[in-house]
């Protein structure tokens, strides 16, 4: 699979009688190695109505790394968003730096240990109001294999939102089953917890019961694990 490359380009226009919509969207993915895989994707999406306007766009770059010989895996994706929109003599506009980290361990043959960090640097204007922020995520993730499909977790995180100096934290237990190669099906419960869907690789940390499909990683899907984080 080494120095293997995959694009694609899609666009779509609409006009209709109130509103023409364009949507565009293009990705790069590469494998340069079994220990490494890149994944550049963009898109963007304008409305013009009688009465609103709304253009955004997003620009996304992903990794995946797993050194051999080793049970480590770097997840990473790091996102440049930006959002517009236009109500009559009202202007809205977001800008977004966004980068989700996750570090995943294996300390023992049945065990696995997940560490994720993100980080969220944001610009929001409101007319002439003009609001900065920075959100950061910490989180640790635990599993235990009980047999060859099923395993048991213990999750942890922590947001805190700088600006406001105020922190939100989540916690829960999940049981996962393995469906098929790198498929697992995940059961579990947050007795707290909070959402931030800019924070959103991996784990669940949304409260009450949940399910959920996660897959699991190695050489040779390396390619399909970065293909599904650029979107």
């Amino acid at each position: 699979n080494e120095g293997t490359y995959s694009a694609n380009v899609n666009g779509e226009l609409r006009k209709g009688d109130d509103e023409e919509k364009l949507n565009l969207s293009s990705a790069v993915y590469s494998q340069t190695s079994d220990m490494l895989a890149l994944a550049l994707s963009g898109s963007y999406r304008d409305e013009d109505g009688k009465k609103r306007k709304q253009n955004d766009a997003n620009v996304r770059f992903s990794l995946a790394y797993r050194p051999e010989d080793d049970g480590m895996i770097v997840l990473d994706k790091l996102d440049f968003i930006s959002s517009k929109t236009e109500e009559e003599a009202e202007v809205f506009k977001t800008e977004k730096m966004v980068n989700n980290l996750n570090v995943n361990l294996i300390p023992t043959e049945k065990s696995e240990l997940s560490l994720q960090h993100g980080f969220k640097y944001v610009v929001d204007t409101a007319n002439d109001f003009e609001y900065k922020g920075v959100t950061q995520l910490f989180g640790l993730d635990a599993r235990y294999d009980l047999s060859k499909s099923w395993e048991l977790g213990v999750q942890g995180s922590m947001l805190y939102v700088q600006s406001a100096n105020n922190m939100d934290y989540g916690f829960g237990l999940y049981s996962g089953h393995n469906l098929f190669d790198n498929m697992v099906l995940t059961l579990g419960y947050n007795w707290k917890g909070f959402e931030d869907r800019d924070f959103s690789l991996q784990t669940y940390r949304v409260e009450g019961p949940y399910f959920r499909f996660n897959m699991k990683f190695d050489q040779d899907s390396l390619k399909d694990v970065v293909k599904g984080m650029s979107w």
